[in-house]
C-alpha cells in the first residue's frame, strides 16, 4: 500500500510486484518447510495431541499456497481491480464448498479429509492467482522497455519499511490466537468457555463486514489520493463516515443478540449472549484504529505503526 503508488511509472510497478512475489514465495517456501520439520512439536503445542502431526503436512502446503493468494489478492487490490479480485475470492470458497458437499453426500468428511479438501481449493486458486500475476505483469511491460524482474533496491526500500512491522505484528497474532489458548489452558471450564467464547465474539465480528469494507475499497483509494490536496478531507469524511456507520451497525447487533441466537446458533450457546457487547466494540474500535494508522502508512511511519 505504501509504495505501490509512490513512483507511478510501468516500470518501478512491474518491479515492485515481481520482486514481492518471488521474495515472498521464497519466504513462504522456508516458513512452510519448517513447519514441516516440526510438525511433531507443533502438533503437541496447537493440539496436545501428537497423532495430529500429519495434518501439518497439509498445513504447510496450505499456507505456502495461500501466500501466493495473498499476495495476488493484495495486488489486485491496490490496483482497484474489484472484478478480478472478487473473481479470484471467490473460486477457493467455490471449490472447497464443492468439496464438502461431494464429502457430506459420501459420508467422507473427516477432519484429515477437510484439510485435504483445503489444500485442493488452495491450490487451484494458487494457480489463478499465478495466472492474473501473469496477466499484470503482460500488461505492464507493454509500456516499458527494460524489465527488471527482481530490483535489490526496491526489496531494501520495502523491508526498511516492514521489518519494524514484524514486531507489532506478531504481536497482532498472538493477541488474535492467545485468548482460545488462555481460555483453554487457565479457565476453569477449558474447552466449553472457549466454545462460548468464540461464538460470542464471532457474532461482534459481523462488525467485521463494514470494516473489510473500508480496507478493501477505501484504502487503496486512500493511497492513490495521498498527494492529493484534498486527500486529508477525504480522509476526514471516511472517518466520520465509519464513525457514525459503524456506530448504527454496532448498535443494531447489540439490541438484537439474543434474536441473532435464537434464529442461527445452538441454545448450547446461548450463555455467549452476554459477551457479545465485547465483541461489537472491540471490532469497532479496530476499524477506528485502521483508520487512524492509514496516515502513517501514507506518511511511510512504520515505527508509529509497529508501536501501536
Amino acid at each position: 500500500f505504501s509504495y505501490f503508488h509512490h513512483k507511478k511509472t510501468a516500470d518501478c510497478k512491474y518491479s515492485l510486484i515481481s520482486s514481492v512475489f518471488i521474495l515472498l514465495t521464497f519466504i513462504g517456501m522456508i516458513f512452510s518447510s519448517l513447519i514441516i520439520i516440526f510438525k511433531v512439536e507443533l502438533a503437541v503445542l496447537l493440539t496436545r495431541d501428537i497423532s495430529q502431526q500429519n495434518l501439518f503436512y497439509y498445513i504447510a502446503i496450505i499456507l505456502l499456497f495461500d501466500v501466493i493468494n495473498g499476495i495476488s489478492l493484495a495486488i489486485l487490490n491496490i490496483m482497484e481491480k474489484s472484478k478480478e479480485y472478487v473473481s479470484l475470492s471467490i473460486v477457493k470458497n467455490t471449490v472447497l464448498v464443492i468439496l464438502v458437499l461431494i464429502a457430506k453426500f459420501t459420508d467422507n468428511l473427516s477432519v484429515k479429509n477437510l484439510f485435504f479438501y483445503i489444500t485442493i481449493s488452495a491450490g487451484i486458486t494458487a494457480i489463478f492467482s499465478i495466472f492474473k500475476m501473469v496477466k499484470v505483469q503482460f500488461n505492464l511491460a507493454k509500456k516499458i522497455e527494460n524489465k527488471i524482474i527482481f530490483s535489490a533496491e526496491i526489496i531494501s526500500n520495502l523491508l526498511r519499511f516492514g521489518l519494524p512491522m514484524i514486531p507489532g505484528t506478531l504481536a497482532m497474532l498472538l493477541l488474535r490466537a492467545g485468548d482460545r489458548y488462555m481460555l483453554t489452558y487457565f479457565s476453569e471450564n477449558t474447552l466449553y468457555d472457549t466454545g462460548i467464547y468464540a461464538v460470542g465474539y464471532r457474532i461482534g465480528m459481523i462488525m467485521i463486514f463494514l470494516n473489510s469494507i473500508v480496507s478493501l475499497v477505501y484504502f487503496p483509494y486512500a493511497m492513490r489520493i495521498a498527494d492529493n490536496k484534498d486527500a486529508k478531507k477525504s480522509y476526514r469524511k471516511i472517518f466520520n463516515f465509519y464513525i457514525l456507520l459503524g456506530g448504527i451497525l454496532g448498535s443494531l447487533i447489540i439490541l438484537f443478540a439474543s434474536e441473532i441466537f435464537y434464529i442461527f446458533i445452538d441454545k448450547a450457546y446461548y450463555g455467549a449472549i452476554k459477551i457479545v457487547f465485547f465483541g461489537v466494540i472491540s471490532n469497532y474500535l479496530l476499524g477506528i484504529f485502521n483508520i487512524i494508522n492509514l496516515s502513517f502508512y501514507v506518511k511511510k511511519k512504520a515505527g508509529n505503526i509497529a508501536v501501536a
